[in-house]
């Protein structure tokens, strides 16, 4: 690089330093980004999709009351009320379960919600068609029964598939978050690299455009030394570069030839 000019190795210094700064920031922005398209993805769908459960979920839980209310009550009155009653609720959990067919994002999702649909309505299919029937003819016995067979049976599975969807979600959020975290940290990893090789990089050119000048400097040094010791204006300083060094050599040497004549 003898005939690269001591200002564009300087500028090339500089140039190498803004370079890496802006990779490191280029680098930086990305995983900022990155991990704030993750947290809203998060924030946006998964928490969203296991608030919809919850209350699916809460929904579920009322109708079971609700049903036991029915049976345990002995005046045809209250129990129309309570028909009326789980409608709402019954309401409820559709909307909550409909709603969340735009929440889906997997197909394991789609299958549990589903399952849920499925469990669900078994249930109130199975309250409509025989407990209910049975409630209103007050025959206790065959009530208890059902109450604790069947409609028990079918209520365990429903809240054992709300549960696995609610675990589901959750699982989902876990996942993301470490996804998240993973990327932002090999980002700032890469970023990090970059800045220790840019950091290395300029203490080698730092020190090679030193070590350049530093020796041309010395050899101009030396050759003026001799020169002035002896007297000798015959001798001439050999021009090795081309940069701002070389030009005040051939200066120097322009000097001595003046001073002979």
């Amino acid at each position: 690089m003898k005939k690269v000019t001591i200002t564009t190795q300087i500028i090339l210094l500089i140039a190498m330093s803004l370079i890496g700064l802006c990779i490191t920031n280029i680098i930086g922005l990305s995983a900022a980004k990155n991990a704030e398209k993750q947290i809203v993805e998060i924030k946006t769908n998964i928490l969203e999709s296991i608030d919809v459960l919850n209350n699916a979920n809460n929904a579920f839980h009322q109708l079971q009351v609700l049903v036991y209310q029915h049976g345990l009550s002995i005046n045809d009155t209250d129990k129309v009320k309570i028909e009326t009653e789980m409608t709402s609720v019954t309401q409820i959990l559709q909307k909550q379960l409909n709603d969340y067919k735009n929440l889906v994002v997997t197909k394991k999702d789609g299958d549990l919600l589903d399952a849920e649909n499925t469990s669900t309505t078994n249930y109130l299919q199975a309250f409509h068609n025989q407990l209910k029937t049975v409630s209103h003819t007050h025959d206790t016995e065959h009530l208890l029964a059902l109450l604790t067979n069947e409609m028990n049976t079918l209520a365990n599975k429903a809240n054992a598939d709300i549960k696995a969807h609610i675990e589901y979600n959750e699982e989902l959020v876990a996942n993301y978050t470490e996804a998240s975290i993973k990327n932002v940290a090999e980002r700032i990893q890469l970023a990090l690299g970059i800045v220790v090789a840019t950091f290395i990089g300029l203490i080698g050119l730092g020190v090679w455009i030193l070590s350049n000048i530093r020796g041309s400097l010395s050899l101009i040094k030396n050759k003026v030394s001799h020169i002035e010791s002896n007297l000798d204006f015959t001798q001439r300083i050999e021009v090795l570069r081309e940069d701002e060094i070389g030009t005040t050599t051939q200066a120097l040497n322009r000097l001595l030839e003046v001073v002979l004549k």
